[in-house]
């Protein structure tokens, strides 16, 4: 778990992993440079419970945090997980099960559950295919047609697996999860726990869009690597062009546009779902936004459905 400025749902994360039953585990959290108080928060569970490890660092973004927490880890299997989402009950045991009787599979995912900010269910996502089927649209040929996991933080690997194929890479700023998954399924299988065992948190800073081209133009180079991988080609032309994929060079959204975007995208989820949480939503992105039609229509909507 890389933790950067998650205080505020930083416990009932921890709470998730720590308390999973049915697995002898260590938590291994890398404070990547936080202001706030996750620093504090992680200390004091640390010094309630040895399980969890907390390794200290300045900011070095996510890439190179879970990069420096791999490396310490310790057990046969490493699972994945963001500092303000959710495991569920057995989650880890579920999955280290099925690790263990799908020798094949180098990959394992779950269903994921994705809620907002106040843990509010706003749509399902599971995937019933064979291993085979799920590794072949993971390593689609266009990025359109690529499916993967629900959330990075719903992944599980072997620690030798993770070794053998080079593990994380810190060429990547954007889309390190995909790089990663591409080649260990070189070597076998995406495979599906078929339970909701992960929770990806949606905040309104979280559905931005800011970097959607990065990623993408991230994306299309890994599935390029990808390619001369398989045509046994060097692929360090490549490496060095993501390596210069980096925020810095982006010119930052609004922030009031952005929040208004994320306020509206969760509000709208929660009203199709017929969710009368949605009108604080679509009402505070149309505030941000008072010239933004959709949020408007959305509230209008739902009061003549209401």
């Amino acid at each position: 778990m890389s933790v950067y400025n998650g205080a505020r749902y930083l416990r009932a994360s921890l709470d998730s992993v720590i308390g999973q039953q049915g697995v002898d585990h260590e938590v291994i959290a890398v404070n990547d440079g936080s202001t706030d108080e996750s620093g504090q928060i992680l200390m004091e569970y640390a010094a309630r419970d040895t399980r969890l490890r907390v390794l200290q660092q300045d900011n070095t973004g996510l890439t190179r945090a879970l990069i420096r927490g791999c490396a310490e880890a310790r057990g046969r299997y490493i699972a994945r997980h963001d500092a303000d989402d959710l495991s569920s009950p057995g989650r880890l045991k579920l999955q280290a099960e099925y690790l263990a009787s799908h020798p094949s599979v180098t990959l394992a995912g779950c269903w994921t559950r994705y809620i907002g900010p106040e843990e509010e269910e706003l749509f399902l996502w599971m995937r019933d295919e064979t291993p085979d089927e799920a590794t072949r649209q993971l390593r689609a040929a266009r990025l359109r047609n690529l499916r993967g996991l629900g959330g990075h933080g719903s992944a599980m690997f072997r620690r030798d697996d993770y070794v053998s194929v080079g593990g994380y890479r810190p060429q990547f700023y954007f889309a390190q999860d995909l790089d990663l998954w591409s080649r260990l399924t070189e070597r076998g299988h995406l495979g599906f726990v078929r339970e909701f065992l992960y929770a990806w948190r949606v905040t309104p800073t979280s559905i931005t869009g800011r970097y959607r081209d990065e990623q993408a133009k991230t994306a299309r180079l890994i599935l390029d690597m990808a390619r001369l991988r398989a045509d046994g080609c060097a692929e360090e032309a490549l490496l060095d062009r993501a390596a210069r994929i980096r925020p810095g060079l982006l010119q930052p959204e609004r922030p009031t546009r952005a929040a208004a975007k994320g306020y509206y995208f969760i509000g709208k989820c929660l009203m199709d779902r017929g969710d009368e949480r949605c009108v604080p939503y679509l009402a505070r992105s149309a505030r941000l936004r008072p010239l933004q039609v959709r949020a408007w229509l959305a509230l209008l909507r739902w009061s003549l459905r209401s």
